[in-house]
């Protein structure tokens, strides 16, 4: 799946760009549906560190093959520049699906950005929990022994 296209295979004609964007879109729209599922199982908005990784798994590898699509149009604009001038409709084409693949790029990664700043957050509210149910154990085993000296010294009183 991901990465049977070589990103540094070097194409020449237009129809061997097209292939090579073939095969990669069809690998993409593969882990797009990889991602419904993940979607599907952990919910839309789930921030659980489960379903962040999980996503983060399948978006890693949408990057990936992304940057194989961006690498590929790049070599076709080149190509198109060259053989058909910097204004030609078929070089204005290729600029354009370049633009949109690295927009589609740029968002994968942000997404992947956000996604482990939340679970980075998740792990801190986590440990701040944690140290927080520490310190009201504490204070309850402090209740605790003033409780029983008190009722200790309570017989004395008397």
């Amino acid at each position: 799946m991901a990465g049977s296209f070589g990103g540094s295979v070097k194409l020449t004609g237009e129809s061997e760009y097209r292939r090579a964007l073939q095969q990669i879109t069809s690998e993409l729209k593969v882990m797009s549906s990889q991602m419904q599922i993940v979607t599907a199982t952990y919910g839309k908005n789930d921030t659980s560190v489960e379903g962040l990784t999980a996503r983060n798994k399948v978006l890693n590898e949408q990057i990936e093959t992304q940057k194989q699509k961006v690498d590929t149009l790049k070599q076709a604009l080149e190509s198109s520049q060259a053989q058909y001038g910097e204004n030609s409709n078929k070089t204005l084409d290729w600029q354009t699906k370049l633009n949109k693949a690295e927009a589609e790029l740029i968002n994968m990664n942000k997404e992947v950005e956000q996604n482990e700043k939340t679970m980075k957050e998740s792990g801190n509210a986590t440990n701040e929990n944690s140290k927080n149910d520490n310190t009201y154990l504490t204070l309850t085993d402090t209740d605790r022994k003033i409780l029983a000296s008190y009722k200790a010294m309570l017989p004395n009183l008397g």
